[in-house]
Protein backbone atom coordinates (compact mmCIF):
# COMPACT_ATOMS: atom_id res chain seq x y z
CA UNK A 1 0.00 0.00 0.00
CA UNK A 2 1.21 3.73 -0.34
CA UNK A 3 1.02 4.09 3.45
CA UNK A 4 3.98 0.78 3.94
CA UNK A 5 6.32 2.05 1.45
CA UNK A 6 6.13 5.94 3.51
CA UNK A 7 7.33 4.11 6.35
CA UNK A 8 10.21 2.73 5.01
CA UNK A 9 11.72 5.72 2.89
CA UNK A 10 14.64 7.93 4.32
CA UNK A 11 13.98 11.13 2.80
CA UNK A 12 10.41 10.92 3.89
CA UNK A 13 11.55 11.46 7.57
CA UNK A 14 10.12 15.43 7.82
CA UNK A 15 7.46 14.25 6.49
CA UNK A 16 7.08 11.73 9.22
CA UNK A 17 8.31 13.81 11.71
CA UNK A 18 5.69 17.06 11.45
CA UNK A 19 2.71 15.98 10.02
CA UNK A 20 2.71 12.14 12.27
CA UNK A 21 2.84 14.53 15.46
CA UNK A 22 0.16 16.09 14.19
CA UNK A 23 -1.87 12.97 13.57
CA UNK A 24 -1.76 12.96 9.68
CA UNK A 25 -2.26 9.87 8.24
CA UNK A 26 0.23 10.38 5.50
CA UNK A 27 -0.30 10.38 1.59
CA UNK A 28 0.74 12.11 -1.18
CA UNK A 29 -1.51 12.18 -4.32
CA UNK A 30 -2.40 15.39 -6.40
CA UNK A 31 -5.36 16.85 -4.68
CA UNK A 32 -8.81 17.66 -6.79
CA UNK A 33 -9.59 21.13 -7.52
CA UNK A 34 -13.01 22.31 -6.67
CA UNK A 35 -15.17 25.29 -7.28
CA UNK A 36 -18.16 25.84 -4.17
CA UNK A 37 -19.87 29.24 -3.07
CA UNK A 38 -18.34 30.58 0.33
CA UNK A 39 -21.08 30.40 2.81
CA UNK A 40 -20.91 34.48 2.55
CA UNK A 41 -22.17 33.89 -0.87
CA UNK A 42 -19.38 34.42 -3.48
CA UNK A 43 -18.08 31.59 -5.23
CA UNK A 44 -13.99 30.11 -4.72
CA UNK A 45 -11.78 27.26 -5.53
CA UNK A 46 -9.50 25.23 -3.28
CA UNK A 47 -6.97 26.54 -5.88
CA UNK A 48 -7.08 30.21 -4.73
CA UNK A 49 -5.40 29.00 -1.55
CA UNK A 50 -1.94 27.58 -3.81
CA UNK A 51 1.13 28.54 -2.20
CA UNK A 52 -0.01 27.72 1.45
CA UNK A 53 -0.92 24.77 3.47
CA UNK A 54 -4.22 24.30 3.85
CA UNK A 55 -6.28 22.16 6.68
CA UNK A 56 -9.12 21.54 4.77
CA UNK A 57 -11.64 20.76 7.44
CA UNK A 58 -15.03 19.07 6.60
CA UNK A 59 -17.50 19.64 9.42
CA UNK A 60 -21.54 20.06 9.52
CA UNK A 61 -23.12 22.50 12.32
CA UNK A 62 -25.42 19.50 13.66
CA UNK A 63 -22.05 17.52 14.60
CA UNK A 64 -21.02 17.46 18.08
CA UNK A 65 -17.36 16.67 17.64
CA UNK A 66 -17.45 20.02 14.66
CA UNK A 67 -18.65 22.24 16.94
CA UNK A 68 -16.09 21.78 19.74
CA UNK A 69 -13.07 21.92 17.05
CA UNK A 70 -13.93 24.67 15.09
CA UNK A 71 -13.01 27.21 17.44
CA UNK A 72 -9.52 25.48 17.92
CA UNK A 73 -9.36 25.93 14.03
CA UNK A 74 -10.02 29.42 14.60
CA UNK A 75 -7.26 29.65 16.94
CA UNK A 76 -4.65 28.68 14.52
CA UNK A 77 -6.51 30.82 11.59
CA UNK A 78 -5.54 33.36 13.98
CA UNK A 79 -2.00 32.68 15.34
CA UNK A 80 -1.27 32.20 11.46
CA UNK A 81 -3.14 34.44 9.32
CA UNK A 82 -0.35 35.86 8.33
CA UNK A 83 1.99 32.75 7.32
CA UNK A 84 1.78 30.29 4.48
CA UNK A 85 -0.59 28.69 7.14
CA UNK A 86 -4.62 28.14 6.06
CA UNK A 87 -7.07 26.94 7.30
CA UNK A 88 -10.66 26.57 5.18
CA UNK A 89 -13.74 25.06 6.05
CA UNK A 90 -15.83 22.74 4.13
CA UNK A 91 -19.50 22.77 5.40
CA UNK A 92 -21.71 20.24 4.41
CA UNK A 93 -24.77 21.21 6.02
CA UNK A 94 -28.06 20.53 3.62
CA UNK A 95 -29.89 23.08 2.46
CA UNK A 96 -30.09 27.36 2.75
CA UNK A 97 -26.71 28.38 4.26
CA UNK A 98 -28.28 30.85 6.44
CA UNK A 99 -28.28 28.27 9.48
CA UNK A 100 -23.95 28.40 9.24
CA UNK A 101 -23.88 31.40 8.75
CA UNK A 102 -25.63 32.28 12.06
CA UNK A 103 -23.56 29.60 13.64
CA UNK A 104 -20.26 31.31 11.94
CA UNK A 105 -21.33 34.63 13.36
CA UNK A 106 -22.27 33.49 17.06
CA UNK A 107 -18.99 31.38 17.57
CA UNK A 108 -16.94 33.87 15.92
CA UNK A 109 -15.41 31.66 13.44
CA UNK A 110 -13.51 34.10 10.53
CA UNK A 111 -11.77 31.76 8.37
CA UNK A 112 -13.44 31.06 5.08
CA UNK A 113 -15.78 28.31 4.52
CA UNK A 114 -17.16 26.99 1.66
CA UNK A 115 -20.89 25.26 1.53
CA UNK A 116 -20.91 22.39 -0.56
CA UNK A 117 -24.75 21.64 0.60
CA UNK A 118 -25.08 18.79 -2.43
CA UNK A 119 -22.51 17.16 -1.00
CA UNK A 120 -20.16 17.14 -3.98
CA UNK A 121 -16.53 17.73 -2.76
CA UNK A 122 -16.80 15.70 0.01
CA UNK A 123 -17.84 12.75 -1.77
CA UNK A 124 -14.84 13.42 -3.74
CA UNK A 125 -12.62 13.56 -0.67
CA UNK A 126 -14.44 10.22 0.95
CA UNK A 127 -15.45 13.16 3.60
CA UNK A 128 -18.61 10.81 4.84
CA UNK A 129 -17.07 11.10 8.63
CA UNK A 130 -16.98 14.27 9.98
CA UNK A 131 -14.91 16.12 11.34
CA UNK A 132 -11.90 15.44 8.68
CA UNK A 133 -8.94 17.47 7.77
CA UNK A 134 -7.04 17.09 5.19
CA UNK A 135 -3.64 18.67 4.78
CA UNK A 136 -3.03 20.30 1.05
CA UNK A 137 0.76 21.09 0.39
CA UNK A 138 1.17 24.26 -1.19
CA UNK A 139 2.03 22.64 -4.56
CA UNK A 140 -1.52 21.38 -4.54
CA UNK A 141 -1.04 17.96 -3.20
CA UNK A 142 -3.00 15.84 -0.66
CA UNK A 143 -0.48 15.24 1.68
CA UNK A 144 -2.55 13.64 4.84
CA UNK A 145 -5.55 12.80 6.02
CA UNK A 146 -6.98 13.01 10.22
CA UNK A 147 -10.37 11.57 10.88
CA UNK A 148 -12.41 13.05 13.66
CA UNK A 149 -12.29 15.98 16.04
CA UNK A 150 -8.78 17.12 17.61
CA UNK A 151 -8.48 20.39 19.60
CA UNK A 152 -5.60 22.16 17.35
CA UNK A 153 -4.87 24.98 19.76
CA UNK A 154 -1.92 23.36 21.83
CA UNK A 155 1.55 24.97 21.79
CA UNK A 156 2.41 21.45 20.59
CA UNK A 157 0.27 21.77 17.32
CA UNK A 158 1.81 25.22 16.94
CA UNK A 159 5.22 24.60 16.92
CA UNK A 160 4.90 21.77 14.44
CA UNK A 161 2.89 24.07 12.23
CA UNK A 162 5.77 26.84 12.54
CA UNK A 163 7.96 24.27 11.03
CA UNK A 164 5.75 23.41 8.61
CA UNK A 165 5.39 26.39 7.51
CA UNK A 166 8.59 26.70 6.57
CA UNK A 167 8.22 24.15 3.75
CA UNK A 168 7.20 25.59 0.47
CA UNK A 169 6.59 22.20 -1.47
CA UNK A 170 5.60 18.71 -0.39
CA UNK A 171 8.58 17.52 -2.51
CA UNK A 172 10.79 19.97 -0.08
CA UNK A 173 9.04 18.47 2.95
CA UNK A 174 10.33 14.82 1.98
CA UNK A 175 13.75 16.08 1.55
CA UNK A 176 14.13 17.28 -1.89
CA UNK A 177 12.03 14.25 -3.06
CA UNK A 178 10.05 14.27 -6.15
CA UNK A 179 6.05 13.30 -5.38
CA UNK A 180 4.79 11.32 -8.11
CA UNK A 181 1.29 11.99 -7.99
CA UNK A 182 -1.71 11.26 -10.72
CA UNK A 183 -2.65 15.35 -12.10
CA UNK A 184 -5.41 13.34 -14.13
CA UNK A 185 -7.71 10.99 -11.74
CA UNK A 186 -8.16 12.05 -7.59
CA UNK A 187 -7.84 8.16 -6.86
CA UNK A 188 -8.38 7.96 -2.83
CA UNK A 189 -5.96 5.21 -1.09
CA UNK A 190 -8.14 2.47 -0.07
CA UNK A 191 -7.07 2.31 3.58
CA UNK A 192 -7.82 5.67 3.83
CA UNK A 193 -11.33 5.43 3.41
CA UNK A 194 -13.10 6.45 6.46
CA UNK A 195 -15.17 2.92 7.89
CA UNK A 196 -18.18 1.92 6.77
CA UNK A 197 -20.90 0.87 9.36
CA UNK A 198 -23.19 -2.67 7.97
CA UNK A 199 -25.81 -3.65 9.19
CA UNK A 200 -26.69 -7.01 9.69
CA UNK A 201 -30.57 -8.12 8.83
Amino acid sequence: SILLSFAFVEPLKAQDNILKRLGFRLTQIKSKDFILPYIEGSKGSLSDYRGKWVLLNFWATWCGPCRQEMPTLESVAQEFQNSHIQVVGVSVDQGKRGLVKKYLKETGITFPNFHDYQSEVSRIYQATAIPSVYMISPDGFLAGVFRGGKSWETQEVFNELKKLAQYKTLADLNGGKNVEGNKENFSFPKDLLPPVMKVSP
